[in-house]
């Protein structure tokens, strides 16, 4: 009779690495935002370099000041700059730009712990404090209460 060997998932290990597949996401987006580009202008991938920019920097100085180690080189902030500055619209002012992507790194990717975030699921694969999902869920209401 065989043992079961009983543990947590991943039950299946893989060759990619989070970095890897968070370029495969940015490979994947770079269409839309070339497009965005096009048809949008100048004001459009302004917006979207200004989210990425905020994203990282911010990343870097906020492990800093509490003393993790640099996770940049993951890919997940330029993802998270990414995916909001392709969900704003491209006359979006830059301050509010980069106040959503200070926001969306500080107080939703970073000071949320993990394991909250992973059982505040909405249903399967949507999680509620996702940082692009809850600053579009802002922007909708703000543009309701105006």
């Amino acid at each position: 009779m065989t043992q079961l060997h009983i543990s947590s998932s991943p039950h299946i290990h893989g060759q990619k690495t989070t970095s890897r597949i968070m370029l495969d996401v940015i490979i994947a987006l770079m269409p839309a935002t070339i497009a965005g580009f096009i048809i949008f202008g100048l004001k459009a991938l302004s917006v979207v370099m200004m989210c990425i920019a905020v994203c990282v920097i911010s990343e870097i100085i906020f492990n800093k000041i509490v003393g993790k180690e640099d996770t940049t080189d993951d890919l997940s902030a330029v993802v998270t700059g990414l995916l909001l500055g392709l969900n704003l619209p491209a006359d979006t002012p830059l301050w509010q730009a980069a106040g959503g992507s200070l926001f969306a790194i500080v107080l939703v990717t970073l000071l949320t712990p993990r394991l909250l975030r992973e059982y505040l699921c909405l249903w399967p694969s949507v999680v509620l404090l996702n940082p692009v999902f809850l600053l579009t869920a802002l922007q909708l209401l703000h543009l309701w209460l105006i």
